[in-house]
């Protein structure tokens, strides 16, 4: 379930086979459906929502996917990574890679989940090595070709975030970033926190306290948003 995205039929197909056996205690050709007490969407809410916490298929398909999603991005495995970017994605990044080239299973499960992880990724700046034209830094990156002033500076466009910093400083040239990309975006970026540490620029999973995606983090982030929480009183009936 790492590796590819199952269709939502075939896993509500395997969730029928669970509810079934979960009321009636087997699942028998030709026996008659049991009376489902709850709705199984109740069932599957986390104990502190008032269900009983087990999984929901989809979304620990999904979750699993994004961990392996993560790991391709953070270089986990660099040689599965290498291979990937040289097959796929050579001449931008992960997040930018184009969906029309022909693809694998496994790529194009990747390429389904890859925009609930943009969303919930952005860089930590440190040395501000970021790419600012193909990574998840600040809210309008994915824009930012379309930003740039008509016109074009006569000095080559900056590539990566530090070349936004004042000269031989960790401050944001506000100035430069006003005439390439205007007000709206230079005052985003001057918003964005620059820590005063030396190191690489960290990739972090915003939904997490610890900045990391794990299988664990990315299902609870998958449940809270598709579930809501139990009335106190009462019940629902099967859906």
């Amino acid at each position: 379930m790492a590796h590819a995205l199952f269709t939502k039929k075939f896993l509500a197909k395997i969730n029928t086979i669970i509810r079934n056996f979960w009321w009636a205690g087997h699942q028998e050709e030709g026996s008659s459906t049991p009376f489902h007490f709850r709705a199984w969407d109740d069932i599957c809410q986390p104990k502190s929502m008032g269900g009983l916490g087990i999984k929901d298929l989809y979304n620990v398909n999904k979750s699993l996917l994004l961990k392996t999603a993560w790991n391709i991005v953070t270089e986990k495995d660099p040689n599965l990574t290498a291979i990937l970017k040289g097959k796929y994605f050579h001449k931008s990044s992960f997040w930018t890679a184009p969906s029309s080239t022909p693809k694998s299973l496994f790529w194009a499960s990747i390429l389904k989940i890859r925009e609930t992880l943009t969303n919930n990724c952005s860089y930590q700046i440190l040395r501000g090595n970021t790419t600012i034209w193909n990574q998840p830094w600040v809210q309008c990156w994915t824009n930012m070709h379309n930003l740039l002033s008509t016109e074009q500076p006569a000095t080559a466009l900056p590539n990566s975030i530090s070349d936004l910093w004042l000269p031989n400083t960790k401050t944001w040239d506000y100035d430069k970033i006003k005439n390439l990309f205007g007000d709206q975006a230079a005052t985003s970026i001057a918003n964005l926190t620059i820590l005063n540490q030396d190191g690489p620029d960290i990739l972090c999973w915003k939904p997490s306290t610890s900045g990391k995606c794990t299988a664990r983090d990315a299902y609870n982030y998958l449940t809270a948003t598709t579930h809501n929480q139990l009335p106190q009183t009462g019940s629902r009936s099967r859906s």
